[in-house]
């Protein structure tokens, strides 16, 4: 179950196992302690939470660490709306060699 817990005047974010999908292998909770300044940029504890979701989610993503649909599942997203977000931020969702690239403008 995800959560905040208040440490020594920290917030601790829970990303949890919350799991959209159903998927076995998502079962870990990791607490992160993060600055109060963090509070500034979301309107309350929810929104920080996923938005650390979404960001761990879509670095592990770029790192090639989780596929799509996993870093989707681990922030509450559909696949397509993962994918979505991971182009607004600037990380490739495909990687095409110089001949499927110039196979796809023939």
């Amino acid at each position: 179950m995800a959560g905040y817990v208040l440490i020594s005047g920290e917030v601790c974010v829970l990303v949890s196992s919350r799991n959209p999908c159903k998927i076995p292998a998502m079962s870990a909770t990791v607490a992160i302690p993060v600055p109060r300044s963090l509070l500034l940029h979301s309107k309350d504890l929810a929104s920080l939470e996923q938005r650390s979701r979404l960001l761990l989610a879509l670095k592990f993503f770029e790192l090639e660490e989780l596929t799509s649909g996993q870093a989707a599942a681990m922030c509450g997203l559909s696949r397509v709306a993962f994918l979505f977000e991971a182009g607004k931020s600037g990380i490739p969702v495909a990687e095409l060699s110089k001949e499927e690239i110039s196979a796809e403008f023939a």
